[in-house]
């Protein structure tokens, strides 16, 4: 399991997950239960349910795969070796709820307030609802456009309808044009929409021009959305800085041995910059405003993203986390932060390989 839950939801499936197949059942089964046991978690955590995600080769299908089953083909290993494996277990719980503890060292804390607070900057943008004032209540409401809202959007508009049954809400599209953020204010500015999801903030441009067709146009932040880079499964690089990956979406790093894997080129796939919010953010946050290079790749949406970096070993692509963390024909490549924790555990699970001097205290 790869994707990006909270730590007490991960906790409780594993939980849930191990009650049943322990009991004799089926992986698929087994999974189907444990997913359906979190259901009381989506209140607090929309969507929680579906993140779990089981990934297994086709020629595995074949056969059923129970517990019974893996205990009877495992091999009997040296008492040596299952130390090993029983640290590397543990260095895998540490894992969990390291991202709250700080470095004991106080000459350059990992993870010290002004780090985290610049993670959070590059990798959480927040998204946001932008709506003109003064709504309609006798008809249907439009909205759109944001594609990152597309994984919780039937959950929220449940509650929406739960909470005011007089409110009825149409998600429309544009005809044309490719979702996205930017298409979404678009229509919303244009009078095509009455309110738009937004992964990015409302520019002055456009408040200026909401202005000039007489109404105002506001924001309301409402979640958190983080930003994952997939590659191709079989792709041997062990992750990225955010420099590289401004480097590669920005022509300057064209081939993965420039990063420490294969001699192979890259290929950078992307929505454009105008349709999206969360493109919008990556050129900003990531690039730094330059512009892509000429080699990236542009797609209409997500989806078709996805498919082609599955089918291009050198292939990269960014999107929201929940659209890239739990598919199976791509895998999410770690970026510096990542690094950074993976040194961190292997710095306390491993004290005496460091190279400096360090003074533990007990």
């Amino acid at each position: 399991m790869r994707e990006l839950l909270p730590d007490q939801v991960a906790v409780k499936f594993l939980q849930y997950f191990f009650k049943e197949f322990t009991k004799n059942k089926s992986l698929f089964t087994s999974v189907h239960i444990a997913r359906k046991r979190l259901e009381h978690f989506n209140n607090r955590f929309p969507n929680a349910t579906w993140l779990p995600t089981l990934c297994i080769r086709e020629s595995a299908l074949d056969t059923r795969f129970t517990w019974n089953e893996l205990r009877n083909s495992m091999i009997k290993l040296p008492p040596r070796i299952l130390k090993l494996l029983a640290g590397l277990l543990i260095g895998g719980v540490i894992i969990v709820s390291l991202s709250l503890i700080g470095q004991s060292c106080p000459e350059k804390p990992i993870f010290s307030f002004q780090f985290r607070q610049q993670i959070w900057k590059r990798l959480f943008p927040k998204k946001c609802l932008a709506y003109r004032s003064g709504l309609p209540t006798q008809r249907e409401s439009l909205y759109g456009d944001s594609t990152t809202w597309a994984r919780i959007r039937r959950e929220v508009d449940q509650r929406i309808q739960e909470m005011q049954p007089k409110f009825k809400l149409k998600y429309t599209e544009h005809e044309t044009e490719p979702p996205g953020s930017g298409t979404g204010i678009t229509m919303l500015l244009n009078g095509q929409l009455d309110f738009a999801q937004s992964s990015r903030h409302i520019t002055d441009k456009e408040s200026y021009q909401a202005r000039q067709n007489g109404f105002d146009i506001r924001e309301i932040p409402v979640a958190i959305n983080a930003i994952a880079v997939a590659v191709h499964p079989n792709l041997d690089v062990t992750g990225l800085t955010i420099s590289q990956l401004k480097a590669i979406y920005t022509g300057k790093i064209t081939k993965w041995s420039e990063v420490g894997g294969p001699n192979l080129a890259i290929t950078p796939y992307s929505r454009k910059k105008e349709a999206g919010g969360t493109v919008n953010y990556f050129v900003v946050a990531i690039l730094e405003g330059e512009e892509f290079g000429k080699n990236v790749q542009f797609t209409y949406n997500t989806t078709e993203a996805i498919r082609k970096v599955a089918n291009d070993p050198g292939g990269i692509y960014y999107a929201s986390a929940a659209d890239i963390v739990p598919q199976c024909t791509i895998k999410s490549l770690p970026l510096e932060t990542m690094i950074r924790l993976l040194r961190l555990i292997r710095s306390l699970l491993f004290p005496q390989v460091s190279v400096r001097k360090t003074t533990t205290t007990r």
